[in-house]
């Protein structure tokens, strides 16, 4: 039963942290979603500047084609009438010209249009391109603030990965100074490649090497030194690592131990699951460490060693 309890509590642990990394892996989608929409906020905001830049220049061209059309109707009414009259005149002479002056003015409104709807359209044409105006500027202020929130965010990312990066190289080098080993981590952002440089401590020459020169026991050493400083970077709730020590001499093994179990004292927040086939009897009892052994499997064995609930203790 205390078996039962420990790993329905432990269940219910990783139930959590389940739940913690949907959250986390909700968020990151909102985020992108969030990123997506901006940006195509961005290209119809930039779709409008478009068009209201080529509706400004068309309407400055309708205003400056009607302003002509205005000056050329006021200099033929001055060829009419350059003066107002002057003396007295009778209802029969102003009759005269009145009609005279009508039919002059009919036959300037059959050639050129009535000058009052001309005005009228000028100054319709000058309103909307005093919106227009006004509606374009908007859009460039809300572009510009669009623009100035992605270059932000973009260098805020670039700075932040490169902290990580320098962050996880720093890791790295600390870890394998636990064998005497030093080395560094190379991030390529543009090729998309991770390259280590390791200098073990049995090389005679202080030079960096390829994983492929070393042993198989300084390869895994050297894994787990990649794997935790990477993992500290990531702010799980718990790992795992399966089978990290199958490869390892009795030297190496005892120091990756020695490494894992001091991270993961350092990390009390953190739950750390190391499977292994080895040994463990060589590991120190801590009130923070659990050792689970499995029954070895026998040759021939058709039933797992399970006893029922009614004689488990």
């Amino acid at each position: 039963q205390g078996y039962k309890k420990e790993d329905a509590s432990f269940q219910r642990r990783i139930e959590a942290c389940n739940a913690a990394i949907k959250n986390i892996g909700k968020k990151y989608e909102g985020q992108l979603r969030e990123m997506s929409r901006q940006q195509k906020v961005r290209e119809k905001i930039e779709e409008k500047v478009e068009y209201y830049e080529r509706l400004s220049e068309s309407k400055q061209a309708e205003v400056a084609d009607l302003k002509q059309e205005v000056s050329a109707i006021i200099e033929k009414a001055k060829t009419v009438m350059p003066e107002r009259p002057q003396g007295d005149l009778n209802r029969t002479t102003i009759e005269r010209k009145m009609n005279a002056l009508q039919k002059q003015l009919e036959r300037e409104k059959r050639m050129h249009g009535d000058p009052f709807q001309a005005e009228q359209r000028l100054n319709s044409a000058i309103l909307a391109l005093n919106k227009a105006s006004e509606a374009s500027l908007e859009a460039r202020k809300l572009l510009s603030q669009q623009e100035g929130m992605f270059v932000t965010r973009k260098r805020e990312w670039g700075e932040y990965r490169a902290a990580l990066e320098t962050q996880s190289d720093y890791k790295f080098n600390t870890y394998l100074c636990y064998q005497g080993f030093t080395g560094r981590l190379k991030f390529d952002d543009n090729k998309k490649a991770l390259s280590l440089d390791v200098i073990p401590a049995s090389s005679e020459v202080q030079n960096s090497t390829q994983t492929k020169a070393m042993s198989g026991g300084e390869k895994s050493f050297t894994t787990i030194a990649l794997v935790m400083a990477l993992g500290d970077q990531l702010f799980t709730p718990f790992r795992a690592m399966d089978e990290f020590d199958i490869f390892m001499d009795s030297v190496n093994r005892k120091l990756s131990m020695s490494l894992l179990i001091n991270v993961a004292s350092d990390k009390a927040d953190n739950q750390f699951i190391f499977l292994t086939p080895q040994d463990v009897n060589g590991i120190p009892k801590r009130p923070n460490i659990k050792i689970h052994k499995l029954t070895a499997a026998q040759r021939g064995q058709s039933v797992l060693p399970f006893r029922p609930l009614e004689q488990a203790e």
